[in-house]
C-alpha cells in the first residue's frame, strides 16, 4: 500500500499499475480474507490518496471533475474486480494531474534557467551557480532542463554563447578575441 500511495505522488502511471496489479493478485490468494477486511484495506488507500490529493494542494472533485464521494463508491463495489477498476481508474486521474503540474512547474523552472543563462553567459556559469540562484538541485536542474530542451546544459550553454558571438561578429567591430570574453569564452 505504501509502495502504491509513493509511486503515486511522483507520478510513476507503470509502476502503480503494477502495484494494484499485485495487491489484487495477494487478495486473490487468500480467498479467506473476509470482506470487512478487504474494504478495511481499500478504506485505508483512499484515506492515503486523499492526504495526497490535499497535499498536492487540490481536490478529488477537482481531478476527477464530480461530485465524488470516494468511501460511498467503494461501498457500492461488489467485486474485487470492480473495485480494481475503480482504483485504477482514480490512481490514473490523479496521476495525470500530478503530472501536468509538475510539467507546468519544471517548465518555469527552465524559464528561469534559460533566463539566468543569457544574462550571465560572459560568466564562467555551473550548473551549481544555477542550482544556487533557482534553489534547486543540479541533478534535478540537468534532468529538466535535459527533458525540456532536449540538449544537456553544457552543449545548450555552449551553443548560445556561440550564437551570441555570431551576433556580435555581424553587428559589432568587436575583435573575436573581444567577443569571446563578452559571451564566455575566457580563454
Amino acid at each position: 500500500e505504501k509502495m502504491l500511495i509513493n509511486n503515486l505522488k511522483v507520478g510513476q502511471q507503470d509502476n502503480v499499475k503494477v502495484l494494484i496489479d499485485e495487491l489484487f493478485q495477494e487478495i486473490l490468494e487468500h480467498k479467506n480474507i473476509s470482506q470487512y477486511y478487504i474494504q478495511q484495506v481499500f478504506t485505508r488507500i483512499i484515506n492515503s490518496i486523499t492526504e495526497v490529493v490535499i497535499n498536492m494542494g487540490t481536490t478529488i472533485e477537482d481531478i476527477m471533475g464530480d461530485k465524488r464521494n470516494l468511501y460511498e463508491e467503494l461501498s457500492k463495489k461488489e467485486t474485487i474486480d470492480e473495485i480494481k477498476v475503480w482504483l485504477t481508474d482514480i490512481c490514473y486521474s490523479i496521476i495525470d494531474n500530478i503530472n501536468s503540474i509538475n510539467v507546468s512547474r519544471s517548465s518555469k523552472y527552465v524559464e528561469q534557467i534559460l533566463q539566468y543563462i543569457d544574462e550571465n553567459m560572459h560568466r564562467d556559469i555551473s550548473l551549481n551557480d544555477i542550482a544556487d540562484y533557482i534553489n534547486l538541485t543540479p541533478a534535478y536542474i540537468s534532468k529538466i532542463f535535459k527533458e525540456s530542451i532536449g540538449k544537456n546544459y553544457i552543449d545548450y550553454l555552449n551553443e548560445s554563447r556561440i550564437n551570441k558571438s555570431k551576433q556580435l561578429l555581424s553587428s559589432t567591430r568587436l575583435t573575436t578575441k573581444e567577443i569571446g570574453f563578452r559571451v564566455g569564452f575566457n580563454n
